[in-house]
């Protein structure tokens, strides 16, 4: 017994093909398929500029951090409002607003003023906290960043 063959169905008249409604079925098809891909791609696109704006922050916000922790010890107090480019480079309010730059909110909370047990260092600690803000989409962002410092450093100011 032999294979039944592909036979082509015959349409009204005798002829061989696809109908207009059948061609725009498949038309649909594809244009459904196209936008699917289209749209996984805008996603992609999103991500991918969420996570350089991040990493241009994260790297600003370290930067910033290292400036501080090189800066003498002594003169390292209070709170304040930078405004950084990507490298640490000074910026400006409406830099931020523009999204070109991120905001970097900074404060050092000095230790000193404990009364601990005098053979510890715990009087000579200061806290670095380091927030980063930047607008993406008229959305704010933000990652932080805080970390430890003892005084008593070589090139530090005597006490």
């Amino acid at each position: 017994m032999e294979p039944f063959p592909f036979q082509p169905s015959l349409r009204r008249g005798g002829r061989q093909g696809f109908t207009l409604l059948e061609v725009l079925i498949a038309m649909l098809v594809l244009s459904i398929g196209i936008l699917g891909y289209l749209a996984i791609q805008a996603q992609s696109i999103g991500g991918r500029t969420f996570s350089k704006r991040m990493s241009e922050a994260i790297l600003t916000t370290e930067a910033t951090t290292e400036e501080m922790l090189t800066t003498d010890f002594t003169q390292v107090n209070g709170s304040g409002t930078l405004y950084r480019r990507a490298g640490a480079c000074e910026a400006d309010e409406q830099d931020y607003l523009d999204g070109k730059a991120a905001e970097v909110q900074w404060s050092v909370t000095d230790w000193s003023s404990l009364t601990a047990n005098p053979n510890t260092e715990i009087g000579r600690l200061k806290t670095f906290r380091l927030l980063a803000s930047w607008l993406e989409r008229e959305e704010t962002r933000s990652t932080q960043m805080a970390t430890w410092a003892r005084g008593g450093k070589i090139g530090d100011s005597p006490d």
